[in-house]
């Protein structure tokens, strides 16, 4: 109910900004004009105003958007608008307002296009989703086992698997490597090249252990409905190898081909069309339909967290010139979501006070699908001095830069605001990294609110085991000194070591 009221009274908010910036606007223009009479639009300006507010409370448009639907939300200010210019014609009609009518219909459009651009942003960048994500219907594993017993295939047969390898390839290292680290050999692998998830689909159901697709990635629409439907025809255990060209060697392509400044801003035009509008949510219909979801820009990181999303878990990954190469095995049934975000301001799950969680808003600094990588980075390449992720290639350029000025902690103000954090506390963790601590550091850490200024900033810790005994040392004295007094010493520290030692997190 308090949620709902917050949401009620920010979009109230919201209204009365964009209202009070036109009769500025208005004022202005009066003022600047040869007859600066001001009065009577200034009345006017909030007369219109009150009347669209009152329609836009009766009609419910200051109701938590997430309740609603895209289309009703439209509807809404197509209503407030009919509303208000029905009462202008009547003021008109009647003279109440010595204005001219165009000065009407002038504030009243202005107001409706605003808000207007306000949904259009609200949906098309807050609510930026990637078209691959809702996963199909997940269907019931019954005696997952394979339908027919493997042998080893002839060296004629063989033979002809090798060579359909070398021409979809035309590379001796790929089928090296095919032959190291999948049964290529094997009567129950199959070799596809399809970007068609149909094809998938149409294979009989346990019949094959192992699935070879050498078609690239970048050119299949539908990526996760494909993993999908290979995890279901996999037995438990069961392989899946496929490829893909990176973002980065796109990149590295696109610069040396064209001339120094020019190439820049062709790969910034062709990153845009090939990764940001995918992206848009009012963009990537038309991006679908006219290029049928072919080269395509991936991250490495995307596209292994893909597969960790649809089920999969990765043996190895290799890159053999500018295509990369991943074995992943089937570890589990996908997990459907309705949606996920993946627009510049994200929320991530994290362990509060009293063990709850609680989500923590932060600016996206990390490439799609990094969430479900991190027990599989930390596996891979352990922790760097500072108690994060070495090498982490999850984090994008852009990302890089916002981390290193702070740009991407800003928005954690409003869990500052909320209450759910506090300014001087210890670093809210995500699941995976709230179990790589001590029980007794668990069972501490519970007791307090997180905080947007860790102890580390006072401590500087290299190690894990330094970090913890930096966080016992804190909550320790917390308890035995009290919070405000501990938090007041520990920020003296943090802002001396921010400030003059150029302490940071990364």
């Amino acid at each position: 109910m308090k949620r709902q009221q917050n949401f009620r009274l920010r979009n109230l908010i919201y209204d009365i900004i964009i209202w009070l910036l036109v009769i500025a606007v208005v004022a202005l223009w009066r003022i600047t004009s040869n007859k600066a009479e001001i009065l009577p639009y200034f009345i006017l300006c909030i007369v219109l105003m009150i009347i669209w507010v009152t329609a836009g409370y009766f009609i419910g448009r200051y109701q938590p958007p997430y309740q609603k639907k895209r289309k009703r939300l439209l509807l809404e200010n197509l209503y407030e608008l009919l509303v208000t210019m029905t009462c202008c014609v009547f003021m008109i009609a009647t003279k109440l307002f010595q204005v001219s009518p165009l000065v009407f219909v002038i504030v009243v459009s202005t107001v409706w296009l605003i808000n207007m651009l306000y949904l259009f942003i609200h949906f098309a960048i807050r609510y930026a989703t990637s078209a691959d994500v809702p996963l199909p219907e997940i269907l019931p594993r019954d005696n997952a086992n394979v339908l027919f017993p493997q042998r080893t295939l002839t060296p004629e047969k063989l033979a002809t698997i090798q060579a359909s390898v070398l021409e979809q390839t035309n590379n001796q290292q790929v089928l090296d490597w095919l032959m190291s680290n999948t049964p290529l050999n094997s009567s129950n692998t199959i070799l596809l090249s399809t970007a068609d998830t149909f094809n998938i689909k149409s294979l009989v159901t346990y019949r094959y252990d192992c699935y070879i697709n050498l078609k690239w990635l970048n050119d299949v629409l539908g990526l996760n409905q494909m993993f999908c439907a290979i995890n279901n025809k996999l037995p438990d255990n069961g392989l899946f190898c496929c490829c893909f060209v990176p973002q980065d060697e796109q990149k590295k392509q696109i610069l040396a081909r064209y001339p120094k400044g020019i190439n820049y801003i062709i790969y910034t035009f062709i990153y845009l069309i090939r990764r940001v509008l995918p992206k848009i949510l009012l963009t990537s219909r038309v991006y679908f339909s006219i290029t049928k979801g072919k080269r395509r820009s991936f991250s490495k990181t995307e596209i292994l967290g893909r597969l960790y999303y649809c089920g999969f878990e990765v043996v190895t990954e290799h890159q053999i010139g500018n295509v990369c190469y991943v074995v992943a095995r089937r570890a589990k049934q996908p997990e459907p979501q309705e949606h996920k975000i993946y627009g510049p301001l994200i929320t991530l799950n994290r362990v509060g006070k009293d063990g709850k969680r609680f989500k923590v808003y932060k600016m996206r600094t990390m490439h799609p699908y990094s969430e479900y990588l991190q027990a599989y980075m930390y596996d891979k390449v352990g922790l760097q001095e500072g108690g994060k992720i070495a090498n982490d290639i999850r984090v994008s350029t852009i990302g890089a830069f916002m981390r290193k000025c702070w740009l991407d902690e800003l928005p954690m103000f409003i869990n500052l605001f909320k209450g759910d954090m506090k300014l001087v506390g210890v670093r809210p963790l995500s699941n995976h990294y709230f179990s790589l601590y001590t029980p007794e550091l668990q069972e501490k850490r519970i007791k307090f609110r997180p905080g947007l200024l860790p102890p580390f900033y006072a401590d500087m810790p290299k190690t894990l085991d330094e970090i913890q005994a930096s966080e016992m040392r804190y909550l320790t004295m917390c308890e035995e000194k009290g919070c405000f007094r501990t938090d007041v010493k520990y920020l003296f520290l943090i802002l001396k070591n921010i400030i003059f030692k150029k302490a940071r997190s990364h």
